[in-house]
């Protein structure tokens, strides 16, 4: 409904009625600005979810306590909000990698089986599950699969030596009780 081409589309009547332009074909004209902007609502809203809740888990104490000491706002962003976010952060950065790799739904549901926004998960649907579009090649779309899942676990473990995540997930040296 957004981006539909016709004078109905959200984005056309913002375009016409607002800024006097003429309407505009998004899927036809600019199909990847709109995958990559389709991206990053769905990456950026899983990703807010996740910072509050991080947020607001900080202990409220901590930052009376750094008031208390004259620390500033930047002083306490630096030295109690970041480093209480370096686990979540490290979580989205491998989690959004891995889920880029494999996008699918919300691109096949936008453009359909267009051949400008093809992915390799879209892809291995086409040749072994997409009726009319050149389904039955399933040892095709298995390799395709394959294929994908080797870069995933190499990007997986690459991106766990650079976020570090061993460090962040081994046993806290002070007991809690």
């Amino acid at each position: 409904w957004v981006v539909d081409p016709t004078e109905r589309g959200l984005l056309n009547q913002v375009l016409v009625n607002v800024f006097g332009m003429e309407p505009a074909n998004m899927k036809l004209d600019h199909p990847m600005t709109l995958i990559v902007l389709a991206n990053g609502f769905i990456g950026a809203s899983i990703g807010m979810l996740i910072l509050t809740s991080a947020v607001r888990s900080i202990p409220k104490h901590l930052f009376y306590a750094a008031g208390a000491d004259g620390a500033g706002p930047l002083s306490i962003v630096r030295h109690i909000v970041l480093p209480a976010l370096r686990w979540p952060l490290s979580y989205i950065t491998v989690f959004q990698s891995l889920a880029l790799l494999v996008s699918f739904e919300y691109i096949f549901l936008i453009m359909g089986a267009s051949r400008s926004t093809m992915t390799m998960a879209m892809l291995a649907y086409t040749k072994t599950l997409a009726p009319d579009i050149g389904s039955g090649q399933y040892a095709y779309g298995a390799a395709l699969t394959l294929i994908l899942i080797v870069i995933g676990v190499i990007a997986a473990l690459l991106l766990w030596r650079l976020t570090n995540m061993k460090a962040l997930l081994s046993q806290p040296k002070i007991e809690v009780h």
